[in-house]
């Protein structure tokens, strides 16, 4: 079977492409199809655009063929030139972009019904002009999202004076255990959903991280990854949990991503830390998929099996080759 070739192309697909493999991995003239789809998918990672398609040796000319085992066993270094690796970058920013948008527009239709954009393209000009018109649209769904948590606790039976009571409620410091279990606050669903507040434990913890790249170290017991999903439908950003014995350093984001690299992951993991999982903006499926940049960092640490959460506390492992 011959890869398919893509321009521009992944730091993973660059030393792949464009070769023969074998299928059996008896003929030794060509690379095994195994060392393409290590990871156990019939690709080489998720949402890859590669293709596979066979390679007929009788259709080929003994230069084809010979052209073709020589390219097949070249090193598997990443060829790619800088103008690539740049534009790449560039592409898969944008598609973040665009993803975080599309989950952001889906919630405020949720919300907000004939009162949001009727078009994704229109909410993407609305946001991106980030003028009058986006201000009031904020503003009524955060509105929005008060109304449909106060109906929730009236259901409840929560009424009147109890509701403004149940929102009144001790400063905790971060190694206090969570209350309000009876409410829907702290609940990833119920913040992305309803627009619930999180609970003052989660309070905390985000005060102690109050902007793109804050980091915290703090007791294991004293947090959970679901908060790390509370915290990304309460703020729209990223977070990344490691763990080192009874010690938790968590990391916050942005929209986009978390301000790692793969030298700064190796030196974390060279520290003894472990990468718990982190969180991924959006509530549908799609959120729970993991990138090309998470499979880097995947590479970076001992242990096989990391955890993504979306913002409604869903979440789903992914495994590294």
């Amino acid at each position: 079977m011959k890869m398919s070739t893509h321009f521009p192309t992944c730091e993973i697909c660059a030393p792949l492409q464009g070769r023969v493999y074998s299928i059996s991995g008896k003929d030794k003239r060509f690379p095994s199809i195994q060392i393409v789809w290590r990871n156990g998918y019939r690709n080489v990672h998720p949402n890859c655009r590669h293709v596979f398609t066979p390679y007929i040796e009788s259709l080929r000319t003994d230069d084809e063929i010979e052209a073709e085992i020589i390219k097949a066993n070249q090193p598997f270094v990443d060829p790619r030139p800088e103008v690539e690796r740049t534009l790449y970058n560039k592409q898969q920013a944008a598609n973040r972009r665009m993803r975080q948008d599309r989950y952001q527009f889906e919630r405020y239709k949720a919300r907000l019904g004939e009162d949001a954009p009727k078009t994704f393209s229109a909410f993407r000009r609305m946001k991106k002009a980030d003028g009058a018109s986006w201000k009031k649209l904020q503003g009524r769904y955060r509105q929005a999202g008060q109304k449909k948590i106060f109906a929730a606790q009236g259901e409840t039976g929560l009424q009147g004076k109890d509701v403004a009571k149940s929102a009144k409620v001790d400063i905790m410091t971060i190694q206090s255990p969570p209350i309000e279990r009876g409410s829907n606050k702290g609940r990833p669903s119920a913040i992305s959903v309803l627009g619930a507040d999180i609970n003052n434990r989660q309070k905390q913890l985000i005060g102690a991280l109050p902007e793109f790249d804050s980091r915290v170290v703090i007791p294991k017991s004293d947090i959970s990854l679901k908060d790390m999903s509370a915290l990304t439908a309460y703020t729209g950003d990223e977070f990344a949990v490691f763990t080192k014995g009874s010690e938790r350093l968590v990391i916050r984001g942005n929209k986009f991503s978390v301000n790692i690299d793969t030298k700064q992951a190796t030196k974390l993991a060279q520290e003894g830390w472990k990468w718990s999982g982190h969180t991924h903006p959006g509530l549908d499926s799609i959120s729970l998929e993991a990138s090309d940049g998470d499979y880097r960092i995947a590479e970076c640490f001992p242990q096989r099996t990391f955890a993504i959460y979306n913002s409604k506390g869903d979440f789903r492992l992914f495994f590294k080759g």
